[in-house]
């Protein structure tokens, strides 16, 4: 097992879209610990995100493996994650989480999942643009 990390920020900020997806590729799940957002710019009004298992995937993503933090583990090709796609995910049908961050430089939302939200093999899950956001940092832990 060994715990990988991601930080970045997104490049989506239209509402009704996509910010960025995290995939199941390997034979071993993966277990997605926590995400925290941050606001680096004020909007000009609250941010409202979705996260959750999107309708129908992301195509042709253009994938960012994370930092595993094991400096003497083995190398993996999970788990991985795009802000980018050739057709991006649909919106998840029920969210896992939603929540709105106001328009402040600096304020932040907290997702963990202290148990680990399950990802396999061929699915996803997908923060979720409900409304229009601002600039936004993203900062994420994986274990698999």
């Amino acid at each position: 097992m060994a715990i990988y990390s991601k930080g970045f920020a997104i490049q989506t900020l239209t509402a009704g879209a996509a910010s960025f997806e995290i995939y199941g590729i390997a034979q071993d799940r993966t277990a997605l610990l926590g995400l925290l957002l941050t606001l680096t710019s004020a909007p000009g009004a609250a941010s409202t995100f979705g996260f959750g298992v999107p309708a129908a995937i992301g195509q042709g993503p253009t994938l960012q493996a994370m930092n595993n933090e094991d400096g003497g583990a083995l190398a993996d090709l999970f788990p991985t994650m795009t802000t980018a796609w050739v057709t991006s995910p649909t919106a998840p049908t029920q969210f896992l989480r939603r929540f709105t961050l106001d328009n402040v430089v600096g304020q932040g939302q907290p997702i963990m999942f202290p148990r680990g939200l399950n990802l396999t093999a061929g699915s996803s899950f997908v923060l979720w643009n409900i409304t229009a956001v601002g600039n936004t940092s993203i900062n994420l832990i994986v274990d698999d």
